[in-house]
């Protein structure tokens, strides 16, 4: 099966990457993020060579491109929505021959708003920001554009982190928390101690999400295939943090932040599936397994000097 990975540099996409090592991969050419247009003409010219190359093989497509995170702008979000429908609109038109599927990389966090969790597949989505809105209407987009076309799987993953996540956005709480233990920093925390979230190792991820496509092209389902890619346990900010100072063995601070004043925040977003793990997914990763690559990757990181050039210690 060839596969064609968009956003392979990403923190998710890197990790499929992975995944995939030693296999046949289709190459894209880089695309201009933030430009709709010109990402757009790009990746249709890339879709034409892809489906140049397919022939009557198996294919699949990974949509794990986004730099859109929970503070990011609606009209910032409403755009790499529209490029994802565009593209989506473009397989449609231009559908490799063979048996196929393309994924969808979504987010738990349109849960935010909903009741009665651990939330699943049956249950209803509640947005509570313009991100988690944004996502749903872009599955609701993508959905429509490949039906009756292509089998379409939707991956509403949680919480991910595992090393590599870019140190220089201010998202990924594990990450934030290793950083500042390496710093040797406070660690600040702007959400309340027994916010519960699923953490989700990033190869974990990559692992179900590419069991679910291959599947999927198998298969060849008529209806859009929703699934929440989690790891089915919840961790309080209060259990993380203390994971953290155990895992560098460092005792600092902990400066709880006031959440902004207009902040929307849920305390409890536990997440589940109602469905079988795909056949070849890999065992889910102990948390403080995963805390401890992504503290050791930092702290490589600091041993060479980067970064300290970047976020230079006082």
């Amino acid at each position: 099966m060839l596969v064609w990975i968009i956003g392979a540099g990403g923190l998710f996409g890197s990790a499929l990457v992975r995944a995939r090592a030693g296999v046949l991969r289709f190459a894209g050419t880089p695309v201009p993020w933030g430009n709709v247009a010109a990402s757009s003409t790009v990746l249709r010219a890339d879709l034409e060579r892809f489906a140049g190359v397919t022939d009557e093989e198996d294919w699949a497509i990974v949509w794990a491109a986004g730099a859109g995170v929970v503070g990011t702008t609606r009209a910032a979000l409403d755009d790499e929505a529209e490029l994802v429908r565009r593209f989506a609109a473009a397989v449609r038109e231009k559908r490799p021959a063979g048996r196929g599927a393309l994924f969808l990389t979504s987010s738990a966090g349109m849960y935010a708003g909903s009741v009665a969790p651990p939330f699943d597949e049956r249950t209803q989505p509640r947005p509570l920001n313009a991100y988690g809105a944004v996502k749903l209407l872009q599955e609701q987009a993508v959905a429509h554009e490949l039906a009756g076309s292509v089998p379409l799987v939707v991956g509403r993953i949680s919480t991910l982190y595992g090393p590599g996540q870019n140190l220089d956005k201010a998202q990924g709480l594990v990450t934030r928390l290793c950083l500042q233990a390496a710093m040797r920093r406070p660690i600040r925390v702007f959400v309340p101690m027994d916010t519960l979230r699923d953490y989700l190792f990033v190869d974990d991820a990559a692992s179900t999400a590419l069991g679910l496509l291959t599947d999927a092209v198998a298969r060849q389902p008529a209806d859009p295939q929703i699934r929440v890619i989690a790891a089915g346990q919840a961790t309080s900010v209060a259990e993380l943090v203390a994971l953290v100072q155990r895992v560098s063995r460092t005792r600092i601070g902990v400066v709880q932040a006031p959440l902004p004043a207009n902040g929307r925040h849920v305390i409890d977003l536990r997440l589940r599936t109602r469905h079988p793990e795909p056949r070849g997914a890999a065992p889910r990763t102990l948390l403080a397994t995963g805390v401890r690559r992504v503290y050791d990757d930092i702290m490589r990181q600091t041993a060479s000097g980067a970064l300290a050039e970047r976020h230079g210690h006082g």
